[in-house]
């Protein structure tokens, strides 16, 4: 029984764990999403004006670069080649390129820590798992196993065993009550080793 509550625990462990992962990520990637919308929605807005450079809101999240016709380029405040190409995915279609900063592990987990209800639900779930497993490595408080149980009937049947063998060497002495007494005692050792007993 307790093997299986510990079963649970690890399962219940492991959804925990990743829930809170989940949660924190769905945040991480809405904020990143939210900023390159403002970018966005920032740049169409200045894009009909006579200038060059944009402002836009979160600068390191996005790039956005219009080739006029004409010659030159609508941009947002810093070209294309100060980006690290590395950190940024890019996009072009005909005239117009976009460079959005890449996911990083560094900003997830500061997401993952500046909500402590993600990072709650992460913790307890790894404290479940590790407990599960701890119970399941070490058997502590799980029932003994077959293993177990055998050798405390082999200890038992060594003693009725050795009932019969001094038995049969008094055989000659103690008359026939000791002999049906063997007798009783190797079936009853029969009977257990085919577990009819």
């Amino acid at each position: 029984m307790l093997r299986y509550i510990a079963f649970l625990l690890l399962i219940a462990g492991t959804l925990l764990l990743f829930a809170g992962q989940w949660i924190a990520f769905e945040i991480y990637a809405n904020r990143k999403l939210s900023k390159i919308n403002q970018n966005l929605a920032t740049f169409l807005a200045g894009a009909t004006s006579a200038e060059s450079a944009l402002k836009i809101p979160y600068p390191e999240e996005s790039l956005f670069l219009i080739r006029k016709e004409e010659g030159g380029f609508i941009t947002t405040g810093r070209g294309p080649l100060s980006l690290d190409g590395e950190n940024y995915l890019s996009a072009a279609q005909g005239r117009v390129s976009v460079y959005t900063k890449s996911i990083s592990l560094g900003e997830y987990l500061n997401a993952l820590l500046e909500k402590p209800l993600a990072l709650g639900i992460s913790i307890s779930g790894l404290v479940l798992f590790l407990t599960a497993l701890a119970f399941l490595l070490r058997g502590q408080g799980l029932p003994p196993s077959s293993g177990q149980k055998v050798s405390l009937q082999e200890k038992e049947l060594l003693v009725k065993l050795k009932a019969v063998r001094t038995a049969l060497a008094l055989g000659g002495v103690i008359p026939k009550e000791s002999l049906e007494e063997a007798k009783g005692i190797i079936e009853d050792i029969i009977k257990r080793m085919e577990g009819k007993g």
